[in-house]
C-alpha cells in the first residue's frame, strides 16, 4: 500500500547528504587500482574529518564506504595505529561501513555464502568494539525477500537501495510504491529501508544517465543541484512525502576518474554550509544518522513490505555455470568440513592453528565472486574477469578442501583402530541421527562384509567402481547427530547374500517402490509408484520428460546393482554429449540424478521436470527464506508487485511441487544450479498453472554475463527426487540436506587403547526441537577457546526453543546468543531476546557454546 504524507515533528526540512564511492570493482578500474585507491581515499577523508571537527556537527566531513573491502585493504596496507585511527572514526560516527564486502548480486547466493561475506565485518566489530548497522544490495533492479532477514540476523537495522535502470527487463524499475518501508522477513525481522522512486528530472547536463539523482545509486553525486531539487520539486515531494530526506552516494561508476578525490573531499561540508537556510538543514551524513532521524520521526507510520522481486543481474552466474556450481558445492561441503573440524579441535585445539589467513581469504573470495560486475564488460575486459572469477573459486575450494581433508586425517588418529580387520569412522554433519549409504575405498577384489563395530551382523553392502576407484557402498545405520559411529570391514562374505535393490527388465527399472523408465537422453519417461495405486509422476510437456536436457541420443544400461543401490547409466551423443546416472536405494524413496556434460556451450539450456500434479503449488528456498512461488492474490506470502521479474526464480537447496488438494507432491533437491522457471513464465508473467519446473543449466540471459561459459567444457548437475504425501517444509529441507551432504568416512588409525575418542559412537549434541534444523556447526572465528558456533534454522511457522542437548562431558557449557556473524548479543541489544535459545517462526539463529 502507498503511504500518505505525514507531517514532520519539526521544521525546517532535514536533508542528509552522504558521500561515498560506489565501487564498480574491475568495471571502472582494475583490482590493483582499487587496492591503491581505497586507503588513499580513506586517508584523505580522515584528514578532512580532523580538519573540520571544530565546525558545527552538520558541516563536519563524513564518509561512507560501500563495502568492508575498503577496510580490509586499509588494514593490509597501513599500520595498526592508522587502523585504530580509522576505527575510532567509525565509532564516533564520522565513517560508516556496511556489512557486505562490496556490492554483490545477492539474490541467489547460498545462505552461508551470504553470511561468510560479512564475517570480516564481524571480526572488526569484536576487535574494535563497534557495530555495523547497514546492509546494502544496490544497482541491480531486483531483490530477494529473505535477504532482509539475512541482514537483520547479522545485526543490520537499515538498508538503502538505488538502482541503475539499465541492462534491465523490469518495466518500471524506477517507480516505487513505497519509497520508505519496513522490509519484513518471514521470521518477523525488519529493516528500515529507503528505496526511492528514480527521479529523471535533474538537468540532463548534470545527470545524463538518469541514475545520478534520487533513486539512483549515486543520489548525491551533484549535491549543489540535488539539494534545491528535493526541496522544491513538486513531483519529488509527492513521491517522498517526508521532511527528513536522505541522499546517499556520490561516486557513481568512476572511482576518481571524473571527479578528482580532492574535489570530493572538500565538497560536502561546503554544501552543508552554503545551502542551509531557514527552510532546510543540510547535514553531511554517515547514512546511519539519516536512518536514526527518519526512524524517530516516521518509524511508527511506515508500511511493511514482504516482497520478493525475483532475479536479474544474478542471472549472470549462469554464464559461468560450472564455476558458480563449484562455489555452491564448496559452500555446501563447508558444513561437513567445519563440523568435523569442531569435533577435532575440541580434542586438539592446535588443529586450527595457521588456518586463519586461508579462511579469511576464502570468506573474502565468496563476496568477490558474486560482485555485481559479473554481468560483464568494464575496463578490464571479459577475459580478465573470467580469470578473476576462477581465482575466487580456487581460493574458496582450497580452504574448504584442505580443512575437510585435514579434519578427516586428524579424526582418523583420534578414534581407536582394531588389531584384526579394518575399522573406519562414519561422520554425520547434520543435527539428527541418520541412516544412509556411506562409501569407503576398497581396492581389493576379495569377499568382504561390513558390520557395526562390536557386532557381528553384516550390513547391506556392495562393491562399486573398479581398479583404484573401487569402493564399498554400505548402509550406515543410526549415525549420531554431529557425531560418528565406527564400522569394521571383514575379509569374509556374509553368510547369506541379500537381495539386489532392483531388476532391469524390458527397459524398466523395478524396485520395491518404483517402476522407472529412463530413455536414451537420460530423461525419465515414466515414474510409477505401484503402492500408491499406480501413481504416475511424469506428465511430459512439450516433448520433454523429467531430467530432460532435450537433445541427443544414447543407450541405457544397468551399471550396478546390489543390496544397497542400483544405477542406470545413459551415454548420450549430440550437441551436448553427456553421461546421466540414475540411482535408487533399497528401502528409500530417494532417486538421485547425476548429469555430466562434456562440451562447452553459450546458448541457454535447461533440465525439464514436468510432473503429473494438478493445480500445482511450488515452494522454493530463495535467500534465507522458503516461500511459495505465487503472488499474494493467488495465496502466496511473497507479494510480487511492480519492479519484479518472474521468469527465473532462485532455486536453493530444494523446490517442492504439491498438488492443489495438498495430498501429494514431489521434492526436487538441487545440488549445483541456481535458478528455475515455472512452466511458461516469462519476465513479466508468473505461470502457476503448468506443472513443470525448468532448471537453468546455463546460458546468457538478456545478454548478462561472460562468454563461452568462461572456457569450461565439463559441467555437473545433480538432482534428487522424493515423491511424498502432504508437504512438510522440515521434511523437504531435511531431504535436500541429506542428498547434498553425504556421510564422511575415514580409516580409524588411533591407538587400540587410550584413543581420545574411545567410544564406538559419539555425538556432540542433538537439538531438542525437530523443527529447528542445525544449519552450521563450526569453531568460533577466534578459535575453539572462544566456543563452538551453532546456527539453526526453524523450519516451522511457529516459535520453538532450540535447546541443545550436549554430551554429558559438556554439561557445564554455557549458551550465548550471537548475531549470524558471531558478535555476542548483549541483554540490552536491540535484537536481544529474553531466552537466548528462542527462535521465532522461520528464524535463523546463531549461538555460541562456551565449553570449559
Amino acid at each position: 500500500m502507498s503511504v500518505a504524507p505525514v507531517a514532520a515533528a519539526e521544521v525546517p526540512k532535514r536533508i542528509y547528504i552522504a558521500p561515498d564511492d560506489h565501487t564498480d570493482y574491475m568495471w571502472s578500474a582494475s583490482a590493483e587500482a582499487y587496492a591503491d585507491y581505497f586507503p588513499r581515499a580513506l586517508d584523505a577523508y580522515l584528514d578532512q574529518i580532523d580538519a573540520t571537527e571544530t565546525l558545527p556537527a552538520d558541516q563536519q566531513a563524513r564518509w561512507n564506504t560501500d563495502g568492508s573491502l575498503w577496510m580490509w585493504e586499509y588494514e593490509r596496507q597501513r599500520t595498526p595505529a592508522q587502523m585504530q585511527r580509522l576505527m575510532n572514526r567509525v565509532r564516533d560516527g564520522h565513517i560508516s561501513m556496511p556489512l557486505n564486502t562490496l556490492v554483490e548480486v545477492r539474490g541467489s547466493m547460498p545462505l552461508e555464502a551470504q553470511l561468510r561475506d560479512m564475517y570480516y565485518a564481524g571480526r572488526l566489530e569484536r576487535r574494535f568494539g563497534v557495530r555495523f548497522t547497514l546492509g546494502i544490495a544496490m544497482e541491480n533492479q531486483t531483490q530477494p525477500l529473505g535477504l532482509g532477514s539475512v541482514f537483520a540476523g547479522a545485526g543490520a537495522r537499515y538498508s538503502w537501495k538505488g538502482v541503475c535502470a539499465c541492462a534491465t527487463q523490469v518495466t518500471a524499475s524506477g517507480e516505487r510504491l513505497n519509497p520508505a518501508y519496513w522490509w519484513t522477513g518471514p521470521d518477523g525481522s525488519r529493516l528500515l529501508t529507503k528505496w526511492m522512486s528514480l527521479e529523471h528530472r535533474l538537468p540532463s547536463a548534470v545527470d545524463g544517465n538518469g541514475n545520478q539523482g534520487p533513486g539512483g545509486y549515486a543520489e548525491a553525486r551533484y549535491p549543489r543541484e540535488v539539494v534545491p531539487f528535493v526541496t522544491s520539486d513538486a513531483t519529488f515531494r509527492s513521491h517522498w512525502p517526508y521532511d527528513v530526506i536522505g541522499l546517499i552516494g556520490q561516486g557513481w561508476d568512476d572511482a576518481e576518474l571524473i571527479i578528482p578525490l580532492s574535489d570530493r573531499v572538500n565538497s560536502f561540508p561546503a554544501v552543508a554550509q552554503d545551502l542551509s537556510d531557514a527552510g532546510r538543514r543540510v547535514i553531511v551524513s554517515n547514512t546511519e544518522d539519516f536512518f536514526r532521524d527518519f526512524e524517530r520521526t516516521y518509524g511508527t507510520s511506515l508500511p511493511s513490505e514482504q516482497v520478493s522481486y525475483g532475479n536479474e543481474w544474478e542471472l549472470a552466474l549462469a554464464s559461468i555455470a560450472e564455476k558458480s556450481a563449484r562455489v555452491r558445492r564448496a559452500v555446501e561441503k563447508l558444513r561437513s568440513a567445519e563440523a568435523l573440524a569442531t569435533i577435532v579441535a575440541l580434542q586438539d585445539p592446535a588443529f586450527l592453528n595457521g588456518r586463519e589467513s586461508d579462511r579469511d581469504a576464502a570468506w573474502r573470495a565468496v563476496g568477490l565472486f558474486f560482485e555485481h560486475d559479473i554481468v560483464g564488460g568494464g575496463v578490464i575486459g571479459d577475459g580478465a574477469r573470467i580469470v578473476f572469477q576462477e581465482a575466487q573459486v580456487a581460493t574458496i575450494e582450497r580452504y574448504v578442501d584442505r580443512l575437510l581433508a585435514d579434519a578427516r586425517a586428524r579424526m582418523s588418529q583420534l578414534v581407536p583402530t582394531v588389531t584384526v580387520g579394518k575399522r573406519f569412522f562414519v561422520f554425520n554433519a547434520l543435527g539428527y541421527s541418520r541412516t544412509a549409504p556411506a562409501e569407503v575405498p576398497y581396492p581389493g577384489t576379495g569377499p568382504f562384509s561390513v558390520v557395526v563395530a562390536g557386532t557381528t551382523t553384516p550390513l547391506p553392502a556392495e562393491a562399486i567402481g573398479s581398479g583404484s576407484e573401487r569402493r564399498i557402498r554400505f548402509l550406515a545405520t543410526s549415525v549420531p547427530s554431529i557425531g560418528y559411529r565406527l564400522y569394521d570391514i571383514r575379509d569374509v562374505a556374509p553368510a547369506s547374500a541379500l537381495a539386489d535393490t532392483a531388476r532391469f527388465e524390458g527397459g524398466v527399472l523395478i524396485t520395491s517402490r518404483y517402476r522407472i523408465v529412463m530413455d536414451g537422453r537420460g530423461a525419465i519417461q515414466s515414474l510409477i509408484e505401484p503402492g500408491r495405486s499406480g501413481r504416475e509422476w511424469v506428465r511430459a510437456d512439450g516433448g520433454r520428460a523429467l531430467n530432460d536436457l532435450g537433445e541427443g541420443t544414447g543407450t541405457v544400461v544397468l551399471e550396478s546393482n546390489g543390496p544397497v543401490s542400483a544405477t542406470l547409466r545413459a551415454d548420450i551423443d549430440g550437441p551436448q554429449p553427456r553421461t546421466v546416472r540414475l540411482t535408487v536405494y533399497a528401502g528409500s524413496g530417494q532417486i538421485d540424478l547425476e548429469n555430466r556434460i562434456s562440451a562447452g556451450f553459450d546458448d541457454l539450456k535447461t533440465y525439464s521436470f514436468p510432473f503429473a500434479i494438478d493445480k500445482p503449488l511450488v515452494r522454493h528456498e530463495e535467500v534465507g527464506a522458503v516461500i511459495p512461488a505465487r503472488q499474494a492474490a493467488s495465496g502466496g506470502i511473497s507479494t510480487r508487485t511492480q519492479n519484479s521479474l518472474y521468469e527465473w526464480l532462485t532455486l536453493g537447496h530444494f523446490a517442492d511441487m504439491t498438488s492443489g488438494n495438498g495430498r501429494d507432491g514431489v521434492t526436487l533437491s538441487n545440488s549445483d544450479a541456481y535458478f528455475m522457471r515455472l512452466g511458461r513464465s516469462d519476465p513479466h508473467r508468473l505461470d502457476i498453472t503448468t506443472p513443470r519446473i525448468d532448471v537453468l543449466a546455463g546460458g546468457r540471459i538478456n545478454g548478462l554475463g561472460l562468454p563461452g561459459q568462461g572456457g569450461d567444457t565439463q559441467f555437473l548437475h545433480r538432482f534428487s527426487l522424493l515423491p511424498h504425501a502432504a508437504y512438510n517444509q522440515n521434511t523437504a529441507m531435511r531431504f535436500a540436506l541429506e542428498a547434498q551432504n553425504p556421510l564422511v568416512t575415514g580409516p580409524a588409525t588411533g591407538p587400540v587403547k587410550g584413543a581420545l575418542l574411545a567410544s564406538k559412537a559419539w555425538s556432540l549434541f542433538s537439538p531438542s526441537s525437530s523443527q529447528a534444523l542445525v544449519w552450521a556447526v563450526k569453531p568460533a572465528e577466534e578459535g575453539i577457546a572462544a566456543g563452538v558456533i551453532v546456527r539453526m534454522w526453524n523450519q516451522n511457522r511457529l516459535p520453538v526453543t532450540a535447546g541443545l542437548r550436549l554430551q554429558q562431558r559438556y554439561t557445564a557449557a554455557t549458551i550465548q546468543r550471537t548475531t549470524s556473524i558471531e558478535t555476542d548479543v548483549a541483554a540490552d541489544d536491540p535484537v536481544a531476546v529474553p531466552d537466548p535459545t528462542a527462535l521465532r517462526g522461520n528464524q535463523i539463529g546463531t549461538f555460541r557454546i562456551k565449553i570449559p
